[in-house]
């Protein structure tokens, strides 16, 4: 679907709509909000977001939620050690809005009350622009994906968990070792746990140094054999009942820009 309307602009229906333009894309995200009944539900891929990003959404953010409107939100968990983002989440949280996080999270989404998605055009290149899916089936996909995802994330106001399982990694270790096994490079690894690159191969040399591997390659090997790998998608289960919760969508932090 990506493939076929994200590079034609006069591919369009009623069930996929594209938007261009920094302009046009928070329209469509300020309308969405301000129409919005039962739920918003969201991905925030990225790490840290840009005050200026934060600032733009505070005021949909706020009346989303004063609204009644039930909305989630998921952030990376490398969002704790960036204080804008974090304090903007505890003031999410403060006027009634629940925030977790997870490692690594799928790409930017937006769901509006089940029956709408706003995704990017190409993930890897947010610019590009938006789509704005009204599948029924699409969407009711995604709103699966992030359900799922929500049981698995932790509470950002809560306690931290600091290890995962016995073997001791951390939630953050285990994703890096996913990653890692499918051969994406450092500069990738970083990308999707929101940290450095300087970050990221310091938890990659920690984790070869706890498996006794002289090489990646090796690394990946003893990882296996010790049953370290794909554990991730797993991890955080027990925190969760899907009980709901508020928190708005972002404006111009939206499917565009980290």
């Amino acid at each position: 679907m990506l493939t076929e309307y994200g590079d034609d602009t006069e591919a369009q229906t009623d069930e996929v709509r594209r938007y261009t333009g920094l302009d046009a894309i928070n329209s469509q995200i300020e309308r969405l909000s301000q129409s919005a009944e039962s739920s918003v539900e969201v991905f925030a891929p990225g790490g840290a977001q840009t005050e200026a990003a934060l600032e733009a959404a505070r005021p949909l953010d706020q009346a989303v939620v004063e609204r009644g409107v039930r909305v989630r939100y998921i952030y990376l968990d490398s969002v704790r050690n960036d204080p804008a983002t974090l304090n903007y989440a505890r003031w999410l949280n403060d006027i009634g809005g629940e925030v977790r996080v997870l490692p690594q999270l799928p790409p930017r989404m937006i769901i509006f009350d089940g029956r709408a998605a706003i995704v990017p055009i190409d993930p890897e290149a947010a610019a590009r622009g938006v789509l704005i899916l009204r599948g029924a089936g699409v969407v009711t996909a995604l709103v699966s994906l992030f359900r799922e995802t929500w049981a698995r994330a932790q509470p950002l106001c809560g306690s931290r968990t600091t290890t995962a399982d016995p073997d001791g990694l951390t939630r953050q270790e285990q994703a890096v070792l996913d990653l890692l096994f499918e051969g994406h490079t450092d500069d990738v690894v970083a990308r999707k746990l929101g940290v450095s690159v300087r970050t990221g191969r310091r938890i990659t040399a920690d984790l070869m140094a706890r498996l006794g591997a002289r090489s990646r390659y090796q690394a990946g090997a003893l990882a296996m054999e010790r049953g370290w790998l794909g554990r991730s998608v797993g991890i955080g289960e027990n925190h969760v009942e899907d009980d709901g919760g508020a928190h708005a969508a972002p404006a111009a932090g939206g499917p565009v820009g980290d």
